[in-house]
């Protein structure tokens, strides 16, 4: 089904860096990076995998999408979105890998939740929520009653505050389950020994050990002024630093120790040391090994000591490849007046040896290791929460948020996402085949034309990809095929491929708009190959184009072969005017197969979205 399925269920890039356990036999070639880039304010801009010498760039989903992590077992990834309710909300959602079943949202509507790590029973992340310096805008709804981690419950210091008030500190870790179930909370369940006078951010939960997570705090009382790394057990029973970072206040050098990220096998952490030196104002940053207990500290330097004009993640979040041979990082490359605005990843050996840059756009962050195989073709619908392939079982919806919204998304800022039919017993009408056409050559999204179609006329344009502005209201993405046609030209594509019908009829459902009635759109269905069909053909051409001007509607054809078993869908655009172009756009085409005996919903056949 076009790029997804080629990528995905054959070769397959890295996605991300963090799994556990020393894999035997394991193959640099078998993973790939999965990793997020970054725009303006260092906003995420999508999610994109690459093979782990840095070739083979692609993208799995743009948007506001960024910070993937792997679970210790493989089977599900974890990345940040909008909130579906609160758009000035960064939340954290879980997918399966094998996009089965639709993203669970994880965390509460309250400030930004970014850098998640798994337990290693893979049933409760820890993460870190930033809440903007002036709030963001952001509403903080009243606590929900505390919670409790195993035997001592959270005390909520942070999210004990008014509502609307800003919070006494804007970075803190707190911990949610993975089944989704905290998302309904009104307040995070905060570690318990955090106050208003520090900044706990970064954290990494040991691989095996569930009663130790590896975090970063700074602040009165620890390790002020200084940053430190802290090792805590989840319900507040245990807190010890690691080590003393170096502090010199005559020289004025301060070290700070950040991100820490522990080995595959539980042995040793990696961390970012920032020296500062306040008399100078120059800021230096490394990436250092420790062991685990650290009776090395500050343990061996594995990259060079870059003097970077960031004042704050001049290095960022390295994070370890599953055999514990390769260390992956992001590295500031400019700043501007110490933010940083150019990024790239790096990787290294856990040694020392082999530095290499894999990246050269400067947008691209924190990476991730995944295995080639655990890639599924449908892992950006699954990510978008829209079209997942299956066996007809229900689909778990996520959790209903109980937030305030702070405003109502429209057609110009949070797209509605596409609507999927639903059998009467609550299963799922699943498509065989879904085209987004969201890549950036028609090739590439699984299709081919032929220019002008059989009746030799001039041939009209076909672009793939982004679109200007918001055409299509419900398209999540903004992505799709822009098709424009002069007076007296044509546009005639096709699936490269044909579906298989397996002795049922076919019913494909196309989205589409036009921003003027001057063309006539077709949706058909020919019996075969392109290269071999006999002209036995289907089609749905709507009388008037009316219909779908400066609105979206939904182009529906059933299609039942009287011979055969392969079907080709074809799409047409004619100009039917004089009065100058007409673009249409097209953002999906579904492909069901229509099984007999089964109830299916009338409105599976319906022109409106």
């Amino acid at each position: 089904m076009g790029w997804f399925h080629q990528v995905f269920s054959g070769r397959g890039w890295v996605l991300g860096l963090i799994l556990t356990g020393i894999l035997p036999g394991w193959a640099q070639d078998e993973y790939a990076l999965l990793h997020d880039q970054v725009g303006t304010g260092n906003m995420g801009t999508g999610l994109y995998v690459m093979n782990p010498d840095g070739t083979d760039v692609r993208e799995i989903v743009s948007g506001i999408y960024s910070t993937p992590s792997v679970s210790r077992d493989g089977k599900h990834l974890l990345y940040v979105g909008q909130h579906p309710a609160v758009a000035t909300c960064l939340s954290i959602y879980r997918v399966p890998l094998d996009a089965q079943s639709v993203r669970v949202l994880l965390t509460p509507a309250i400030g930004w939740s970014l850098d998640s790590s798994f337990s290693p029973n893979n049933d409760w992340i820890v993460y870190r929520v930033y809440i903007p310096p002036t709030g963001g805008g952001i509403i903080l709804p009243d606590p929900t009653p505390t919670p409790e981690f195993g035997r001592v419950p959270f005390s909520r210091p942070f999210s004990t505050i008014e509502p609307q008030a800003v919070p006494l500190s804007g970075e803190y870790i707190a911990f949610a389950k993975a089944d989704g179930s905290d998302a309904l909370n009104a307040a995070h369940r905060d570690f318990v020994l955090q106050s208003g006078m520090q900044v706990w951010t970064m954290p990494d939960w040991h691989p095996s050990n569930e009663n130790r997570v590896a975090v970063s705090v700074s602040g009165q009382p620890y390790s002020y002024p200084t940053s430190s790394i802290y090792l805590i057990s989840p319900d507040g029973s245990f807190i010890q630093e690691l080590f003393k970072p170096s502090f010199n206040l005559m020289s004025g050098l301060t070290e700070k120790d950040e991100f820490p990220s522990w080995s595959p096998d539980g042995q040793s952490l990696a961390y970012v040391s920032h020296i500062w030196n306040m008399s100078t104002n120059k800021h230096t940053y490394s990436i250092r090994v420790v062991k685990a207990d650290a009776s090395d500290a500050p343990g061996i330097l594995i990259t060079p000591e870059y003097e970077i004009d960031a004042i704050a993640h001049g290095l960022y979040k390295p994070v370890w490849s599953p055999d514990g041979q390769w260390i992956a990082f992001t590295k500031t490359q400019a700043a501007e007046f110490g933010v940083p605005i150019r990024f790239d990843i790096f990787k290294v050996r856990s040694d020392g040896r082999e530095l290499t840059q894999l990246t050269f756009t400067g947008k691209s962050t924190k990476p991730a290791w995944i295995r080639k195989q655990d890639l599924s073709s449908n892992l950006r619908m699954a990510i978008l929460g829209k079209v997942i392939p299956g066996d007809g079982s229900p689909t778990p919806s996520p959790p209903t948020p109980t937030a305030t919204p702070t405003q109502t998304p429209g057609p110009t800022d949070t797209p509605v996402p596409a609507f999927t039919p639903t059998l009467p017993d609550g299963n799922r009408v699943q498509p065989v085949l879904v085209y987004e056409y969201d890549q950036s050559t028609l090739e590439d999204c699984g299709w081919s034309e032929i220019p002008g179609g059989f009746t030799g006329a001039a041939p009209g344009s076909i672009s793939c990809g982004r679109w200007e502005g918001h055409p299509i209201p419900s398209s999540v993405d903004q992505k799709g095929m822009g098709i424009t046609v002069q007076p007296g030209e044509v546009v005639f594509t096709y699936a490269s491929q044909t579906v298989a019908a397996e002795g049922n009829p076919v019913l494909l459902r196309l989205s589409v708009r036009a921003d003027a009635p001057g063309a006539s759109v077709t949706l058909a269905a020919l019996r075969g190959a392109m290269s071999e069909t006999d002209g036995s053909i289907a089609t749905h051409m709507p009388m008037s184009a009316s219909g779908f001007v400066d609105q979206e509607r939904l182009l529906v054809l059933v299609y039942e072969l009287d011979t055969g078993d392969r079907v080709t869908p074809v799409i047409q655009v004619a100009a039917t005017g004089n009065n100058g172009p007409v673009t249409v756009w097209v953002d999906r085409l579904e492909v069901y197969r229509i099984e007999p005996g089964m109830a299916y919903p009338g409105f599976l056949w319906s022109s409106t979205p």
